[in-house]
């Protein structure tokens, strides 16, 4: 239980790193949708080092799972968990390297050979490649060009969290806390349909910038309406994610008080 409990340290610190990596990205793109357009790639940079640490000290706290209880399935479903987070870690690490995937800012001019948006989070992936193909009739074979890897991360993140709060879960019933078992379940099936709703926000965003799209007269009206759907969605984006992850941070530390009462 001891290795246990500093799993869920180290994934707590990580947690409020990635909510802080989020809120910063929101904050971006709220300062460019007020016109702001010098310095925001300073604040990119810092919200993907903060994404670099979160998932850094997570995959460390994942490892000392691996060497916890081992009852109840917690051990598969750690190794599972360590496997794909690992995984997902290093493809993080070439979508962020590489020079053929955008950013998730809106300063898209590489001044570095890092794409650090790519770290603070890819849940965005799948929900922006929807609102795209949909809101800008892009063709399927042109859209789904260079989107592979980040809608797989995409998966592979919201597995990765899944994943964790089942082992948590199951840490939770060695310990003989069936209240808190339950609540990881519930806190993993939120999160699953947190994540699930983003696909549905990025569908009704791509409707509502299709029935939008400038046709001859209030053309330049149009286009402040379409820029004020994109700036909208992108901030629903990373402030939904923002809040599952306070979510799961807070069930987290509701963990690890409960491991530290029982030793």
């Amino acid at each position: 239980m001891n290795r246990a409990s500093m799993a869920c340290l180290l994934n707590f610190i990580g947690g409020w790193l990635q909510v802080a990596a989020l809120g910063i990205m929101a904050f971006v793109w709220f300062l460019h949708w007020c016109g702001v357009q010098e310095g925001l790639r300073v604040f990119t940079i810092i919200a993907g080092l903060l994404g670099l640490g979160y998932w850094l000290t997570s995959a460390t706290g994942i490892g000392f799972l691996v060497s916890g209880p081992r009852n109840r399935g917690a051990l598969g479903l750690s190794i599972g968990t360590a496997s794909v987070a690992g995984l997902h870690l290093m493809i993080m690490i070439v979508l962020a390297t590489s020079r053929t995937i955008g950013e998730l800012s809106p300063d898209t001019a590489r001044s570095t050979d890092v794409s650090w948006a790519a770290f603070v989070s890819q849940l965005q992936a799948l929900p922006g490649l929807l609102f795209l193909e949909i809101g800008l009739d892009i063709p399927r074979e042109r859209a789904a060009d260079g989107n592979f890897l980040p809608v797989f991360t995409n998966l592979l993140e919201i597995a990765r969290m899944v994943l964790f709060l089942l082992t948590l879960r199951a840490i939770m019933l060695c310990a003989k806390e069936t209240r808190a078992a339950s609540t990881c379940m519930k806190t993993m099936i939120g999160y699953a349909g947190g994540a699930g709703g983003l696909l549905l926000v990025g569908i009704l965003f791509g409707l509502l910038l299709l029935g939008m799209k400038p046709t001859g007269k209030g053309q330049a009206a149009n286009i402040d309406s379409l820029s004020a759907i994109v700036h909208l969605f992108m901030l629903v984006l990373f402030l939904v994610p923002a809040g599952l992850a306070v979510g799961t941070t807070l069930i987290v530390k509701s963990v690890k008080g409960r491991i530290d009462y029982r030793r």
